[in-house]
């Protein structure tokens, strides 16, 4: 009996033990996807084309082209379409067009999507013409931010006349947030460092896309000093910076070679004070000079 009571004490507490272990684990898990969510859904952006008329010819390419356009101007990363389709069933047009713009409707509908922004491109015909509705959503204040309505003609680029809409609803700070440096270097195959981060190699112009901040820059060429430069990044602006690089002394002497040379000369000097004052010593003071050594 008391073998029996034994081993069920030892059963308890392994079970307990890996119960423990069991919710670490859990927790560590949900924290790390809480942190890896908190992360992305502030950098990501949907978007849904709704042609429920079918008057978007290419509908595909428009959207192709539109993520191109938003990845390049927004410092944001485009769901792409399959991750949104797995999601939503086939009725999406229907789904969202029931929303009727309402933020907290279409928030609700991509809940279970890691994005911090919705664009909903939607479109209708009237006569010859097509009605384009754009509506830039933030998905976590639940608020629409911009939106903008426009008639264009059937045979228009649609993916122009939507990307001049755009800067219209975006916000200002969120539209193009970079700055640029514009660099004039006078020396060849100078190697160009950003924040420690090797960029270009001259010649080299211009710094692209670069978020608006206190800046490094170093530049470093075989044969010349480094040269390091804090630059001002601000958005929308290009600071100009021109490099003149400064040449290494070629003919730097060792400082132990200096120190050498410096005792030969030192010991020279006195050898030459000692054989002086010896020769003076020994100076003959017979009148004739045959009688002198």
């Amino acid at each position: 009996m008391r073998f029996f009571n034994q081993l069920r004490s030892l059963l308890v507490t392994m079970i307990a033990h890996l119960c423990w272990v069991v919710f670490l684990l859990l927790s560590v898990d949900s924290y790390a996807q809480s942190k890896k969510k908190t992360t992305s859904v502030q950098e990501r952006l949907l978007i849904l084309v709704l042609d429920k008329h079918g008057v978007l010819a290419g509908r595909q390419n428009i959207t192709d082209k539109l993520k191109q356009t938003m990845e390049k101007n927004l410092d944001i990363q485009v769901v792409s379409d399959e991750e949104t389709f797995v999601v939503f069933d086939r009725n999406v047009a229907e789904m969202f067009s029931s929303c009727r713009g309402d933020p907290v409707c279409l928030a609700r509908l991509v809940q279970n999507l890691d994005a911090r922004y919705l664009l909903v491109v939607s479109s209708s015909k009237i006569s010859e013409s097509i009605v384009l509705g754009l509506r830039y959503v933030d998905l976590k204040e639940r608020t629409t931010i911009g939106q903008a309505v426009h008639k264009v003609p059937s045979n228009a680029d649609l993916h122009k006349e939507i990307s001049k809409r755009l800067p219209d609803i975006v916000p200002k700070a969120m539209w193009r947030p970079y700055g640029s440096i514009s660099v004039n270097i006078a020396q060849q195959r100078v190697q160009v460092f950003l924040d420690g981060q090797l960029v270009g190699i001259s010649p080299l112009k211009k710094l692209e896309r670069i978020k608006p901040g206190t800046r490094q820059l170093r530049f470093e060429l075989d044969g010349y000093l480094p040269y390091t430069k804090s630059v001002l990044v601000q958005q929308g602006e290009v600071f100009k910076l021109d490099v003149q690089m400064t040449s290494e002394e070629k003919d730097n002497i060792p400082w132990w070679v200096w120190v050498s040379v410096g005792t030969v000369i030192v010991t020279g000097v006195a050898g030459g004070i000692w054989w002086s004052s010896e020769r003076d010593i020994a100076l003959c003071s017979s009148p004739s000079l045959s009688q002198c050594p």
